[in-house]
């Protein structure tokens, strides 16, 4: 029978979820200082990022799975664990190759929390309260990169890099204790899944609903509007404008905080209105951001205020949209969730990834060709909004067929 499990404690759930982050961004501002320690390039340097966020990508598509299988507290203690086993190797490193290494076994480890605290809310939560409850948890994954590039930045100056993986150890051990100590079961439907395609199966059968893919699709084209900008916005403040890039920190903390915005009102009113009107809401609010710096472009606007004061309207907006874009995905079939939340999670990263590279093969002296392809990733994230507003309904029709089935399956005579 498909039952609501016991609701872990919040502050777990957000402290797992702060570790991939945290050491993605924590690290950033040492990766110069590599060049002069181990005697390599930048280029060289920069894979302990790249590689990094090609283990963040590829791992969630196997936490769904095996926490489907398996529980997601033990899937969970173990990436867990391995974040720390990751994070030890790095500070412990004596060749950049080792670095390199450690830092996949980190991002292997650290995208545990990501992934499995959006399944396990499902799993304790109704439709719309995960909305609610995923709103809180994501403002882990903003806070933590506003804060941790200081953090990393004053280590690598006044301590050396490896205590920045010091730090990340004892974050790691301390979110490990509470999640072995704390952390409850909340799978209480273990999906058996034989062999390597058994592993597998459940990707096609999501790839080809379409209530999933609306909400996906919306969530990752969405996420393609802000990596836009991620990958052409700094070159247009310092490289165009001759700003320092201290600027760019500056104006970024007013967008994270913007998102944090929309992420604390969608916890608030999410399970009032219902993730379809929240989504709708937010991605509405979204494209016009997009459309005023788009028209902005078209006057020949560009400053700091011209680019950040329409990504933070947009900002508003993804906080109001991407936690019921996700509760909509780990609802089209609650028995997958963790499969389901790894999916959506590898287009997200693949579609962000996607749209640095297009931006930085297009971006010139002017913000129109960063606008434009903002604007292409808005009239898609729309487009699957307005559907997935559309056959919501289903999603909530499955869970009432569930329910239904399991009932008769306890008592024929229902």
């Amino acid at each position: 029978m498909l039952r609501l499990a016991k609701a872990p404690p919040l502050y777990i759930l957000v402290l797992a979820t702060a570790t991939g982050p945290v050491a993605m961004q924590i690290w950033v501002p040492a990766i110069p200082g590599l060049i002069n320690v181990f005697d390599v390039t930048y280029a060289a340097a920069q894979f302990t990022l790249t590689f990094f966020l090609v283990g963040m990508s590829v791992a969630q598509l196997a936490y769904g799975p095996l926490s489907d299988r398996f529980g997601r507290r033990p899937v969970m203690i173990a990436g867990l664990g391995l974040y720390v086993a990751g994070s030890v190797l790095a500070a412990l490193a004596p060749s950049l190759t080792l670095l390199i290494f450690a830092r996949v076994l980190q991002a292997l480890g650290g995208v545990a929390g990501m992934v499995l605290s959006r399944a396990i809310i499902r799993d304790v939560h109704g439709r719309d309260r995960s909305a609610t409850m995923i709103a809180y948890v994501t403002m882990a994954m903003v806070a933590a990169p506003m804060v941790s590039p200081y953090l990393g930045g004053w280590l690598d100056t006044n301590v050396g890099w490896r205590a920045i993986f010091v730090a990340t150890s004892v974050f790691g051990a301390v979110v490990l204790v509470l999640a072995t100590l704390r952390l409850p079961e909340s799978n209480t439907e273990r999906q058996a899944l034989p062999g390597l395609g058994g592993f597998f199966a459940g990707y096609p059968a999501l790839l080809r609903s379409l209530p999933f893919n609306a909400y996906a699709w919306q969530h990752a084209a969405s996420t393609g509007i802000w990596f836009s900008f991620l990958g052409g916005a700094p070159f247009l403040i310092s490289g165009v404008l001759g700003l320092p890039s201290q600027v760019w920190g500056e104006w970024f903390i007013i967008s994270a905080f913007a998102f944090m915005t929309g992420n604390f009102l969608a916890g608030r009113l999410s399970e009032r209105l219902g993730i379809d009107r929240m989504l709708l809401t937010g991605t509405l609010i979204s494209y016009c951001g997009v459309g005023a710096l788009f028209t902005g472009a078209l006057m020949g606007l560009l400053s700091p205020a011209s680019l950040f004061l329409p990504i933070s309207l947009i900002s508003i907006g993804q906080g109001l949209s991407m936690p019921n874009a996700l509760a909509g995905v780990v609802s089209v079939n609650p028995r997958v969730a963790g499969t389901a939340s790894g999916l959506s999670g590898f287009l997200q990263l693949g579609t962000g990834a996607i749209a640095t590279q297009i931006v930085g093969r297009l971006l010139g002296e002017t913000a129109l060709p960063l606008a434009i392809i903002m604007l292409c990733f808005a009239t898609v994230s729309l487009t699957f909004c307005l559907i997935a507003v559309r056959i919501g309904p289903r999603t909530r029709g499955y869970e009432l067929a569930s329910a239904t089935a399991a009932a008769r399956k306890e008592d024929p005579a229902a």
